[in-house]
């Protein structure tokens, strides 16, 4: 089990609002989060011992899907809507030309 999260752990949260915008991802896209396949790989396997996300292996054990459970879809629409209050309060074109 997992002693805690953090939330500045841009890979957590990433994970989080991937699997909330696809429904269910792939294994291997993880590193649409990070290239750092197993960085991101490690947090989707303690999301998932946290109950917040499922995975379940398909074909033999050559794939793997991941998704949102219950509690998990509720943390990653909180985490999106305050995605979407930050982008309204600061537009990043201002910063990033």
């Amino acid at each position: 089990m997992v002693d805690k999260y953090v939330l500045s752990d841009g890979n957590l949260v990433g994970v989080l609002l991937l699997m909330r915008m696809r429904g269910e991802i792939k294994t291997g896209q993880l590193s649409d989060v990070n290239t750092r396949y197993n960085t991101v790989k490690d947090i989707a396997v303690k999301l998932r011992d946290a109950g917040l996300v499922s995975m379940e292996t398909f074909q033999g054990k050559n794939t793997m899907v991941w998704k949102l459970t219950d509690k998990g879809k509720m943390i990653a629409d909180l985490l999106y809507e305050a995605e979407k209050l930050l982008v309204e309060d600061m537009p990043i074109e201002k910063y990033y030309k």
